[in-house]
């Protein structure tokens, strides 16, 4: 048999199970996973014949192999996909199998037993196994070799391991465990191996009734990791013609904009999707959410930051009149350790933080009127925010108990996060006069009370790490300082803008 291949005949080793010719290898996801592994600084030469981590060349050969540590997770992630070896495909297949064929010899499975250390640096870790897999299938749907399919029989007979599976029995269901059965289910059509369908179906109807709450988020807390469970979980209902869950889609679609952003909660990229509206309540995990007029908000609390979660108990965002107001600063990139650590922080969330304070453990939630709550931290310094949002505005009420762990000299800062594009307004001295202004005009205020005394708002320069590229913005803070505080300060609408000079 034999395909077309960058405009040559090239001889394919071995057909499908099926008996089809195999698909190009090139769609989209194969396509993806070739970028991101060069993304993170992996580059192969023309010939295969070695790969460039992070500027060190490797020898493609088994002594080379052996010896690979790349310096951080991601990089090891990628390294260990052979994701790089997807454009070597189009341009020499021989060359793709041959690295294919050194890199299965050089770095066996050193079981599931082994050291999770062992695992990571050997390339056997479950999501080096995963995005291996993938990559797998890529190369198997380009040239139908049996050497692509020897390899990937050991990546799918390793993941049926329930000691390398995110879920049920040994770990609650995450979706590292949905991916994992994605990835199992479509490998083992196109591979012929049935039980690693099997074992995919009867993983899914095991989680599902854990993998979510019954208000319908996951615990990963974060708005861009459930709307991939979401689509993960509804892939695997499709594939695997188990019932679906309708709950945790109607979750996310409440964290939708009507812009049709989905609000940036917690790590995780950039989304969008068609906006719903709706409301969502989850005081076990601490999700508020609602649009009302065209108004919309998020409000998080609920338990101790885990998974992919951020420092931002208390937090609330703000959506009106067709324009984000008040939002979170999104994920900053991995490979920046700071601007990630800073991005996940109270400081980077329209919260109260006292600084150099342990970051609050747990936060409780009730609902005390129309979009009106009442966040109580237990314990540390027993935080109280009270919220009310309207159309019109957002009032956050902030009490910190008296706490003998806050020294008297205790610096409080309430943080209010605007959206990219509002520019605080100065005055004639450039002075900050707690206004910001929009680019057509629009305008909001700022005004602060702490222990009924006006505190003016002080703007800093932060970045927004939200879609392909980050973007400049300003957190206007409220400060005070003691051993503890009441904040008492509104975000207010204001109608008909005039003109002013803005902070540069």
């Amino acid at each position: 048999m034999a395909v077309a291949l960058a405009g040559a005949l090239v001889v394919i080793a071995a057909a499908p199970p099926s008996g089809a010719v195999p698909e190009t290898g090139t769609g989209s996801r194969c396509v993806s996973l070739a970028e991101r592994a060069e993304r993170y600084g992996v580059r192969v030469d023309d010939s295969a014949t070695s790969v460039s981590v992070q500027g060190r060349t490797i020898p493609l050969t088994e002594a080379g192999l052996s010896d690979v540590r790349p310096g951080s997770s991601q990089v090891a992630l990628w390294f260990h996909s052979l994701a790089w070896l997807i454009p070597v495909a189009q341009r020499s297949p021989e060359a793709a199998l041959g690295a294919v064929e050194r890199y299965s010899a050089a770095l066996p499975d050193p079981g599931a037993g082994a050291r999770r250390e062992v695992q990571w640096e050997r390339g056997w870790s479950e999501g080096q196994i995963r995005r291996r897999l993938e990559t797998l299938e890529c190369l198997y749907r380009r040239t139908g070799s049996p050497v692509v399919a020897r390899a990937a029989r050991g990546l799918g007979d390793a993941l049926l391991d329930d000691r390398r599976y995110y879920g049920l029995p040994l770990h609650p269901p995450h979706n590292h465990g949905a991916q994992a059965n994605v990835v199992l289910t479509r490998a083992g059509r196109l591979f012929d191996r049935p039980e690693w369908v099997a074992v995919a179906r009867a993983r899914v109807l095991r989680d599902r009734e854990a993998a979510f709450a019954e208000c319908g988020m996951s615990d990963e807390q974060s708005s861009a990791y459930q709307w991939l469970n979401v689509s993960l979980w509804d892939r695997l209902a499709r594939r695997l013609d188990v019932p679906a869950n309708p709950a945790p889609r109607r979750a996310a679609e409440a964290l939708v904009r009507p812009d049709g952003v989905v609000e940036p909660v917690g790590g995780g990229g950039a989304r969008t999707n068609t906006a719903h509206g709706g409301e969502l309540w989850c005081p076990d995990l601490g999700w508020a959410a609602s649009t009302r007029g065209g108004m919309h908000h998020v409000v998080r609390f609920g338990p101790a930051t885990t998974r992919h979660g951020h420092q931002d108990h208390g937090a609330v965002t703000w959506f009106t009149r067709g324009r984000p107001v008040l939002v979170d600063r999104g994920a900053a990139p991995k490979d920046d350790a700071a601007a990630a650590a800073w991005a996940g922080s109270r400081a980077a969330h329209s919260t109260l933080e006292r600084v150099d304070a342990p970051p609050v453990v747990a936060m409780t939630g009730r609902i005390t009127g129309q979009d009106a709550y009442l966040l109580e931290e237990r314990g540390g310094d027993g935080l109280r925010r009270s919220l009310r949002i309207t159309p019109d505005a957002v009032t956050v009420v902030d009490d910190s108990a008296t706490s003998a762990t806050a020294p008297a000299s205790s610096t409080w800062i309430q943080h209010w996060h605007f959206a990219p594009g509002w520019l605080p307004v100065v005055d004639d001295d450039g002075t900050a006069t707690g206004e910001l202004e929009a680019s057509d005009g629009a305008r909001v205020r700022l005004a602060c009370r702490e222990s009924g005394r006006p505190v003016a708002p002080i703007p800093v320069r932060v970045t927004s790490y939200v879609g392909a590229s980050s973007s400049p913005a300003w957190d206007m803070q409220c400060r005070a300082r003691g051993r503890s505080v009441s904040f008492s300060s509104t975000v207010s609408w204001i109608e008909g803008a005039g003109t002013a000079g803005t902070a540069r």
